[in-house]
Order: C-alpha cells, then sequence, then structure tokens
C-alpha cells in the first residue's frame, strides 16, 4: 500500500494523570474501554495531558513527511486501552473518515498490539501491519482500512488522531467504495448510511 508512514518519534511519554481516568466500555466489552476525546471542535473537560502532547508530536511527523503540508485542522482523537480476551473479528475493519485529505495517526504508547491494513473491507484482504513499539506511530490515509491488533497477553494503550491535512503527499488519495451498496453516491461511500460499519 502507498502512503504509509511509520517514525519512532515519541520518546518522552507522559503518564501521569491516567491513574484515576475515567474510561468508557466500547461496544459493551469489558475488555475494550475508549474515550473520544475531541469531536466537533471540543476536547472533553477531563482529557489527560498526554492526549494534547500527542497533537503536537503528530505536527511534528505531518512536517517530517512534508515541510510544506498544510496542517488545517484536529477532527479526531480517540484514546483507548484494550485488554486480551479480543479477537480481531470482520466487524472491528473500519476507516477513521470518508473525507479527503484526512490522515490518521496512531500512536503506540504502552503494552502490545500493532494495526494491519486492509486493501478492502475484508477481513483476508491484509495489506499492511504495523509491529506495536511504545513511542511509534503510524500515520495513513484515514480512508483505509484498519483495524486493531489486539494484545494476545496484558493490554494495548493507544491514541488516534484524525487531521485534515493539505498537500501531505503529491498522489491523489483514492476515494473509499461504498462496501453495502445504499450509498447516495455510490460506489463512493459518504458514510451516512450504515453505523454498523461506523464509518461516519
Amino acid at each position: 500500500m502507498k502512503n504509509i508512514f511509520t517514525y519512532d518519534h515519541w520518546n518522552d511519554i507522559n503518564f501521569n494523570g491516567l491513574e484515576d481516568y475515567e474510561w468508557k466500555s466500547f461496544d459493551d466489552s469489558d475488555t475494550r474501554l475508549s474515550r473520544l476525546c475531541f469531536k466537533a471542535n471540543t476536547w472533553e473537560d477531563d482529557t489527560p495531558q498526554l492526549c494534547f502532547d500527542g497533537v503536537e508530536k503528530c505536527k511534528e511527523v505531518f512536517k517530517k513527511i512534508n515541510p510544506n503540508c498544510e496542517i488545517v485542522a484536529l477532527e479526531k482523537c480517540l484514546f483507548q486501552r484494550s485488554y486480551e480476551g479480543n479477537v480481531i473479528e470482520q466487524k472491528n475493519i473500519h476507516r477513521d473518515s470518508h473525507e479527503e485529505d484526512r490522515w490518521s495517526a496512531l500512536w503506540f504508547l504502552e503494552g502490545s498490539g500493532g494495526t494491519t491494513l486492509y486493501n478492502k473491507w475484508d477481513i483476508n484482504a491484509l495489506a499492511y501491519t504495523s509491529e506495536f513499539k511504545p513511542g511509534r506511530v503510524i500515520v495513513f490515509p484515514s480512508q483505509y482500512w484498519h483495524g486493531p491488533g489486539f494484545p494476545v497477553t496484558g493490554w494495548r494503550l493507544i491514541v488516534n488522531y484524525v487531521f485534515h491535512v493539505k498537500n501531505l503527499v503529491d498522489d491523489e488519495i483514492t476515494r473509499p467504495l461504498c462496501e453495502c451498496g445504499a450509498s447516495k453516491e455510490h460506489p463512493y461511500c459518504d458514510s451516512t448510511h450504515n453505523s454498523y460499519l461506523k464509518l461516519a
């Protein structure tokens, strides 16, 4: 796959303040906890400092990829802790955004369990795997299908951002195809018609 970037860049991760952090269950699971810390231009009141630090680390990495890129805005920040007991399934394969010029920056913070990218919404269409290493980031177009590498033992702590970034690469990123056939703009996906796939 093209336009996937990996950097070992965050060497001074500060975990202070996480001891009493109020996680929420993800999909009614007691082994996957998460918080959507930033959405609709608003941060959650109790967002850990770590998530703010990560924004600056993302900007540094984007400028490494292309010093002339235009970082327009942060759009999402997902902070997640997963424990052993999860198994990757078809329903876990997802995209972070359907819009153009959106880039995901997924940071591995602590634990184990990388991230896998897929050529399409198919768990058998594996295209690329990034191994887990604390302080490592994987940057990729948010339209790319991907899924978590759940930890076999222990836990997995990550923070995942979606940024609007113009001119990060010279290539035009292909718009994602609709996988369920219900898109108003078929064959492209407008992310409004299928909540199960969580395309929005």
